[in-house]
């Protein structure tokens, strides 16, 4: 995503305009995609695309990366409606607002060669709140996770490994000196190992009690272990 500034400035009255503007077939794809359980629900995850976009753009000294895989996924779903999604760019924003993946590296050259370096999330929800008021639950991995919320294992840098102790397993990140990122108890070993080996499923499919499914795969989705999958 490359910042530009917006077509107007940022009253109340415009960003209420755009966070009013319809999509037209959206929840119907969403609803199919599993995605998005109602209207509302939908209507609230594009507000939260339109939200970032907004900070996006009046952002200009670091670029903003997307720090959730579920707004990332409604913005990769409105990019498909391509005129109603050109036509809001045109009339909110100074041109096209391209979705780029959201593995990327650190900076990104910019219109002069040189590079931005990304905003970290704490400077996000600084920008956010500042403008929208207290962040939405969509900018959290792990609130909103249910017994039939898929997720993987993230991608990481560097290699990590599950260690077990006398008291616990533990999720290690694998460094000169490994720093422990999670433990947890020992009886959940066979849902933390499935959890690690890079299959994606249903939160439900874990060999645990309903609530403990959920209990175990929160903290590795707040740490960033764990991924949600649309």
């Amino acid at each position: 995503m490359t910042a530009h500034l917006l077509a107007h400035p940022a009253p109340a009255a415009w960003l209420s305009e755009l966070m009013d503007l319809p999509v037209g077939g959206l929840h119907e794809k969403l609803a199919k995609l599993r995605l998005s359980r109602s209207p509302e629900e939908s209507t609230r995850l594009l507000g939260e695309v339109k939200k970032y976009l907004v900070i996006a753009n009046v952002e200009t000294e670091h670029e903003v990366p997307m720090f959730s895989s579920r707004v990332d996924e409604i913005w990769h779903q409105l990019v498909l409606f391509t005129a109603q999604y050109q036509a809001m760019c045109d009339r909110f924003f100074s041109s096209f607002q391209h979705h780029d993946p959201r593995e990327t590296s650190e900076t990104r050259p910019d219109a002069d060669g040189g590079g931005r370096k990304k905003l970290d999330f704490h400077a996000f929800c600084t920008r956010y709140e500042a403008i929208f008021g207290a962040l939405d639950d969509a900018w959290f991995e792990d609130r909103g996770l249910a017994q039939d919320t898929r997720v993987e294992r993230a991608l990481w840098g560097r290699p990590l490994a599950l260690r077990r102790t006398e008291r616990a397993l533990e999720v290690v990140l694998q460094r000169d000196e490994p720093v422990v990122l999670c433990r947890m108890p020992l009886r959940m070993g066979d849902s933390v190992a499935a959890l690690m080996d890079g299959t994606t499923r249903y939160v439900r499919e874990l060999p645990l009690e309903g609530e403990e499914r959920l209990s175990l795969c929160r903290p590795l989705l707040a740490i960033g272990v764990l991924r949600v999958v649309p």
